[in-house]
């Protein structure tokens, strides 16, 4: 099981008591039409994010709690999910994105877009490994440390799922190097904490594991 499904499975509280404590649910996005006349999708085109149109383009990004919040279109392209489904129908700046996954909030689809908005011309991933690998050894830019520095432990899960739900490769990666840097040095009961993990073992089966791995603690 890796970090993203963990925190799937294990949530933080939910932060009113509207939001659901179960775990986060995936569902594809989908569009509606507001209404309105706005620009064709020859004034925005989906083909060429550099495009000078395209930075002053927008769409509509609605919330699983509703809030409809607007996103340069070249931010919303960042995420491989939403430019998968713009390539395939004609989106303008009358409709509506709608995300249904249960992470996207109001709060965590409002810090995705303040950072795609700041990243969206950032080159794409080297598909190289060993590139890649020394990219993902540095460390945060100082911006970055700054956005994913949230106290809220249950909005940085949610900003972490929704990116991952969402596709958004370099957003994942800035939230999964904050985890890292939260529990690195940290016994087994303050990962826990950090991470609202149940422990779901027996103290006799704890007391098994240090038995049979008694060479780890000498």
């Amino acid at each position: 099981m890796n970090s993203i499904e963990k925190m799937e499975t294990h949530k933080s509280p939910p932060k009113n008591s509207s939001q659901e404590s179960s775990s986060r649910a995936g569902n594809t996005p989908t569009t509606k039409s507001t209404g309105g006349t706005g620009r064709s999708t020859q004034d925005s085109p989906l083909s060429d994010a550099n495009n000078n149109d395209d930075e002053n383009s927008v769409v509509q990004l609605k919330s699983s709690e509703g809030g409809v919040y607007v996103c340069k279109l070249v931010g919303a392209r960042m995420s491989h999910v939403i430019r998968t489904m713009m390539s395939n129908i004609d989106i303008n700046k009358d409709h509506e994105i709608v995300l249904g996954n249960d992470a996207v909030t109001n709060e965590s689809l409002q810090k995705i877009i303040e950072w795609v908005e700041h990243h969206w011309d950032d080159p794409e991933p080297d598909p190289d490994f060993e590139t890649e690998a020394d990219r993902r050894s540095e460390e945060l830019s100082h911006w970055d440390k700054q956005f994913i520095d949230v106290q809220d432990l249950g909005l940085l899960y949610d900003i972490t799922i929704a990116a991952n739900y969402l596709d958004i490769k370099g957003l994942v990666e800035v939230c999964g190097k904050h985890i890292c840097g939260k529990i690195k040095g940290k016994s087994c009961e303050e990962v826990r904490e950090i991470l609202n993990i149940t422990n779901d073992f027996t103290q006799e089966e704890v007391d098994a594991i240090h038995e049979e791995n008694r060479w780890i603690y000498s």
